[in-house]
């Protein structure tokens, strides 16, 4: 994709989509590491106390 059309896109992109998306690369990650057996890593901050 060309970046004009990258950055087209990107503009017309609503707030409410940019956060589903965010919504949804989260869950593939902790079911990736829930894949693997490993604890994310802001999980092991608020178990310890950090956050």
């Amino acid at each position: 994709m060309a970046m004009a059309q990258l950055a087209q896109h990107m503009e017309s992109f609503s707030t409410g989509d940019a956060i589903e998306y965010v919504k949804e690369l989260l869950q593939r990650i902790n079911d990736l590491h829930n894949k693997l057996g490993a604890t994310p890593p802001d999980l092991v901050a608020k178990k310890s106390g950090m956050i």
